[in-house]
């Protein structure tokens, strides 16, 4: 972690230009796509399962009721849950979601593609904006706790700023699929 502070601290002071361009897509800035990058590989570093059983741990646990809008985890105890397979399966694929976004930030097409069919999906498990913001909420928890020290005010602020742009393009993605099926959105 050491090396990750180094980075940050590098990132942060960088008195180049070129580090606050801001994407014409995201908005981010260079210096602050490179944070949010360097913090996901330093988590990385304790294995995507880990990452994931964490993340969803941390939104049930914040939020239980959720857990009944996954059918796969009705019937299994909140203690059998924390460390079972499919609630680690589940995680994976939203941390390899996420890898996968992150690691494109630079290419904001391919990202928006994978951000929007996120949204598509979400449809038919009647998520809701709400479901969206609290898992943005429980990011910004886990990083603080993943990270420690290392995540500074300029890390969150990066972090949330990412994970703003983020949900935005997939919550209007879900909109927008909810009108082409005519479903209501009842929150």
């Amino acid at each position: 972690m050491a090396d990750l502070h180094k980075t940050v601290t590098d990132l942060e002071m960088d008195k180049d230009p070129s580090m606050d361009v801001a994407d014409k897509t995201t908005g981010l800035a260079k210096r602050e796509r490179l944070v949010v990058q360097e913090t996901w590989k330093e988590a990385g570093k304790l294995g995507w399962g880990t990452v994931g059983l964490a993340l969803f741990n941390l939104y049930f646990d914040r939020h239980p009721e959720y857990i009944l809008m996954f059918r796969a985890f009705k019937d299994i105890s909140r203690e059998d849950l924390r460390t079972h397979a499919r609630l680690k399966a589940h995680g994976l694929n939203v941390v390899n979601a996420l890898t996968g976004v992150i690691e494109n930030l630079e290419d904001t097409e391919t990202t928006v593609l994978l951000l929007e069919k996120t949204g598509r999906d979400h449809v038919r498990r009647k998520l809701h904006s709400k479901h969206f913001e609290n898992l943005h909420l429980t990011v910004i928890e886990l990083f603080r706790n993943v990270l420690g020290p290392n995540f500074t005010p300029f890390v969150e602020a990066s972090w949330n700023k990412a994970l703003t742009v983020v949900m935005g393009v997939v919550l209007n993605s879900l909109k927008q699929e909810k009108i082409a099926q005519g479903v209501t959105d009842e929150e």
